[in-house]
């Protein structure tokens, strides 16, 4: 069982702003020490290593070329890194962790709680589908409470990208 955790904050100190990153990050650590892989992607610190693992935790900074430019922390450029995350994450996450997992019969659970990450999850979805895995993947959190009415209206994805190959 894989478990993705989404989120706009993290555990890095570049990342931190709220209570969101100390449950996210907390969540993770305890998931990694029950023995679960456990993946946090996250708009992280741009002078730390895009990928660290720590055993079974996996740790995905995102973003990190607009963080460059944007100094002062998570939410500064918010905007674009918002835009990024949605658009280039989903694709990353299934063609180079996800898909191979799958394919072997694996299970997965992606885990999304916050308004920023809606877009993401809603383009996973639709990359899942096309790929014919969605029902290996568990999808838990509130932006996706309601995705099939939300992805048949296209109030927030509208015209997803076509499917890497």
């Amino acid at each position: 069982m894989q478990l993705h955790i989404l989120s706009f904050e993290g555990p890095d100190h570049y990342a931190r702003a709220s209570g969101l990153a100390t449950r996210m990050a907390g969540l993770a650590q305890a998931l990694a020490k029950a023995g679960y892989e456990t993946h946090l992607w996250f708009v992280g610190d741009p002078d730390l290593p895009g990928h660290e693992t720590q055993e079974q935790l996996h740790l995905h900074r995102w973003c990190q070329w607009i963080s460059r430019y944007h100094p002062a922390g998570v939410y500064d450029g918010e905007e674009g890194k918002r835009s990024d995350y949605a658009a280039s994450l989903p694709p990353f996450l299934l063609q180079e962790t996800l898909l191979s997992h799958l394919d072997e019969g694996g299970r997965a659970v992606i885990l999304a709680e916050e308004w920023h990450t809606v877009d993401a999850v809603l383009h996973i979805d639709w990359l899942l589908r096309k790929a014919s895995v969605r029902p290996q993947v568990t999808s838990c959190g509130m932006p996706i409470i309601r995705m099939p009415a939300i992805v048949s209206r296209g109030a927030v994805w509208p015209k997803p990208p076509s499917l890497p190959r």
